[in-house]
């Protein structure tokens, strides 16, 4: 195989990587965001391993100004 044989193969081959690679970031940095009410979230209170433990549902700001909404599994207190 000559040299513009080898260039022509690369050529080929740059999409198909560049594809893997977006789509890879596309899953794993930029996920899409799941649509749901927060009363499918399922109960505030529930168990992890031995630890009783209460759901608090909260809101954040981020420095983009943009609004985070977050849940946050702390331990009961007893």
């Amino acid at each position: 195989m000559d040299d513009s044989a080898t260039a022509r193969d690369y050529r080929g081959l740059w999409p198909i990587v560049k594809e893997g690679y977006e789509g890879l970031v596309n899953t794993v940095i930029r996920p899409l965001r799941a649509q749901y009410a927060p009363s499918e979230l399922g109960p505030k209170r529930g168990q992890i391993g031995n630890v009783s433990v209460q759901r608090v549902d909260l809101k954040l700001k981020n420095p983009a100004g943009l609004t985070l909404e977050c849940s946050w599994w702390k331990p009961r207190k007893p």
